[in-house]
């Protein structure tokens, strides 16, 4: 029985538990076969095995259970490996594994039947004769697969591939929508098929894709077609990427600026691809009531106004009317456009009311208003982009024509709109910034300061300036600026449009007069930290001819400093700020020390709001020369801050003062200034008005102003601001006659409506 235990366990495919199981029964049956047996006695069976039963009959262990499981996965992983496609193992590939040879499968053990022991005849006593045990059933032999053939080295081939089956047949191609027949729609009935490509199963390995049969290049155009199908790609008429969200639903509104609009150049005009159309309409409306000194005529309509200045009360309308177009070619969103094409006329109606005969015209006749308008083109220019100097844009224009510049940060110098040729670019990745710029100057209308078409002047302006951002600290600009003014004007005689001389100015001995003044100056703007800067430093250096107050020629040399800091709280900002311009101590000497600008337009101590800068302080001469000009910060003693020639003999002006910005509101700003003002010299005064010492101090300039935009946005701007002029001596001494009577005042009502 050990030996037919032992043997079992070398049955490869059988489990030991099994073997284990099936002798126990045998064993069983032959226990049962003993019991009809008077007694055992060892002595008279001598074929019996004690041992062997007992053994037989034992559980088995744990090992042995262990063991027989192994057995079993052992027979699991061999049946798997048969069952996979031969010349390729687990984990390689059929190349790696193609001409090995497999070892056969080891021949399958025969099965094993117990044999039975003999058991002695007791009937007869004698020779014993064998006993047959109890039928037991043979254990099932385990599923061996076919045994397979050897394979001879060399003999061995992969097994074919499985085979795909056909693609479908092709669908007939559909007549395309509006076609009566194939010829319509791309093919021609009759004709030969097309030669089609090579499929790509039948390329060569490391050469280029084959032609077609007839060498041609393959086309999609006549292609067949499945049924249904999307038409080809080359007959799909798609949106341009402008208006492809019309089929989202998102349709343009010509009276919406902030959305997709082809007026406002956020789409190609229609049957361009890369011109657009850009128009702008501002509508500027305008009315002042102030209180001047204005002198009195020969003949005026109140018996009790002796003096030379009388009332000044007085009012003013300007309805201004704007129309920008501009066509401009190229991708305006990431870089400069090729080309832009730019007109703005400009047309204005104005109407004046003033309480003195003579003041609106020279001829008393005309009463004491007046209502003009004036139509002009305030920009008419092209615009080419000549070439990027970088991969980032950095770029150089040309520009040609009737153009807005500005000079500065704050317009100290020359800000207008004139006809001339200006280069410009930039370059640093955009850190700086120049300007080359010639300008010529047109003559502009009395009453709406606009451009004169008619009226050329003989005044020239050439400009070089530089900016560089971020200098010397993040978030500080910095400017030098070179400029140069070269007026032949002295042999000519000009009167403005209300029949008032101009050219030459009417002071001193009257003369015309030619000059050139140079400018050099620095300026910066922008903010350190939390304070915000701004400055501008200006010389000027030329000579005149001759100067009617001098009565003699001169060189200038007189200076211009300005400087501005404030520091924003939260949703208040205070600021202090000065100005100084140069005054001329000495009006009969060889040298002009005035200051005095080319066409300036600053916004500087409140702006158009404060009182000094706003309005036009009648002089001498009837008024013909103010003491500055309207919205001009320098007292110049020009004939017309427009239309007159620059005076360097002037009394110049120190200005200091503060003020606070508040936003009361999101939408609404407060503003108020406060300023001190004095002249620098009061020599120049004294000769004209043939006065004694005059005093220094001018007086307080007060103002607050309110700026509202209901939209948040500049689309619709309300401004409403007053200032006054608390007069001290220097100007009471000027203008003796009005001082008991109310201060001088000046109250602004403004409405901007862009599209």
């Amino acid at each position: 029985m050990r030996g037919t235990m032992m043997r079992a366990k070398r049955v490869p495919g059988l489990s030991r538990s099994l073997f284990v199981g099936v002798t126990a029964l045998a064993m069983l049956g032959a226990d049962a076969g003993f019991a009809s047996r008077p007694a055992d006695d060892p002595e008279t069976d001598p074929g019996l095995d004690v041992a062997a039963v007992e053994e037989t009959l034992r559980p088995p262990t744990v090992f042995e259970l262990l063991l027989a499981q192994a057995d079993v996965e052992d027979d699991g992983a061999r049946a798997r490996r048969r069952r996979r496609p031969r010349g390729r193992r687990p984990g390689g590939s059929r190349q790696g594994d193609a001409g090995q040879e497999r070892p056969p499968a080891p021949p399958p053990a025969p099965t094993q039947q117990p044999v039975a022991p003999l058991e002695p005849d007791t009937s007869s006593g004698g020779v014993p004769t064998p006993v047959e045990p109890a039928p037991v059933a043979p254990p099932p032999a385990p599923v061996q697969p076919a045994p397979e053939p050897p394979l001879d080295e060399g003999s061995w081939t992969p097994a074919p591939r499985q085979q795909q089956p056909p693609p479908p047949p092709r669908r007939p191609a559909p007549v395309r929508p509006g076609a009566e027949s194939d010829q319509d729609s791309g093919s021609t009935p009759g004709a030969e098929p097309e030669p089609r490509s090579i499929p790509r199963s039948e390329w060569v390995p490391g050469e280029p894709p084959p032609r077609r049969s007839d060498g041609k290049r393959p086309s999609r155009r006549n292609a067949p077609t499945y049924e249904n199908e999307l038409p080809d790609y080359e007959f799909v008429a798609l949106p341009d990427r402008w208006r492809i969200v019309e089929n989202l639903g998102v349709n343009e509104k010509w009276y919406d600026p902030y959305n997709q609009n082809t007026l406002k150049a956020d789409r190609p005009i229609p049957g361009t691809k890369d011109w657009f159309v850009n128009v702008s309409v501002v509508a500027d409306q305008l009315f002042e009531p102030r209180r001047i000194p204005i002198p009195t005529g020969a003949v005026g309509d109140n018996d009790q106004e002796v003096d030379l200045f009388g009332d000044g009360v007085a009012w003013e309308s300007q309805t201004t009317l704007l129309t920008s177009v501009a066509l401009i070619q190229g991708d305006t969103t990431f870089r400069p456009p090729d080309w832009e094409i730019r007109v703005t006329p400009a047309l204005n109606v104005n109407k004046v009311w003033v309480q003195q005969l003579g003041a609106v015209k020279l001829d008393p006749k005309a009463g004491d208003d007046r209502l003009d308008y004036h139509f002009t083109l305030q920009e008419a220019f092209i615009d080419k982009h000549l070439w990027n100097r970088t991969d980032r844009f950095d770029f150089d224009s040309l520009r040609i024509g009737i153009q807005p510049f500005n000079a500065d940060f704050r317009g100290f110098l020359f800000d207008s709109s004139e006809p001339g040729v200006r280069l410009f670019g930039n370059f640093a990745n955009n850190r700086a910034q120049y300007n080359l710029a010639w300008f010529g100057r047109l003559n502009k209308d009395t009453n709406s300061a606009l451009n004169d078409l008619e009226s050329w002047r003989d005044d020239h302006t050439v400009i070089a300036n530089f900016y560089y951002q971020d200098f010397p600290v993040l978030g500080f600009n910095v400017e030098a600026i070179f400029a140069a003014n070269i007026n032949r004007e002295g042999n000519e005689r000009d009167f403005d449009r209300n029949k008032n001389l101009v050219i030459p100015a009417p002071v001193g001995l009257i003369g015309g007069k030619d000059y050139e003044v140079y400018y050099v100056g620095i300026g910066g703007d922008g903010h350190i930290e939390r304070l915000n800067l701004s400055f501008q430093i200006y010389g000027a250096f030329g000579n005149e001819d001759y100067n009617p107050i001098a009565q003699r020629s001169q060189d200038i040399e007189a200076w211009f400093a300005a400087f501005e800091a404030s520091y924003d709280i939260d949703w208040m900002r205070w600021k202090a700020y000065m100005l100084w311009a140069s005054g001329d101590e000495d009006p009969f000497d060889d040298k002009a020390q005035g200051f005095d600008t080319i066409l300036d337009n600053p916004n500087f101590a409140g702006g158009t709001t404060s009182f000094w800068m706003r309005q036009q302080i009648p002089f001498v001469f009837g008024g013909s020369v103010a003491l500055s000009g309207k919205n001009s910060i320098v007292p110049s003693l020009r004939s017309s801050k427009i239309e007159g020639q620059s005076n360097f003999v002037n009394p110049g002006i120190w200005q200091l003062g503060g003020g606070a910005d508040f936003d009361l509101l999101p939408q609404l700003r407060l503003l108020t200034n406060v300023t001190w003002l004095q002249w620098d010299t009061t020599t120049v005064l004294q000769t004209l008005r043939q006065q004694g010492r005059l005093d220094r101090e001018i007086g307080w300039d007060v103002s607050a102003g309110l700026i509202y935009r209901p939209l948040f946005t500049n689309n619709i701007i309300l401004r409403a601001s007053g200032s006054v002029l608390i007069p001290e001596s220097g100007y009471e001494e000027l203008f003796e006659e009005r001082r008991d009577d109310d201060p001088p005042y000046s109250v602004l009502f403004n409405a901007t409506f862009t599209y």
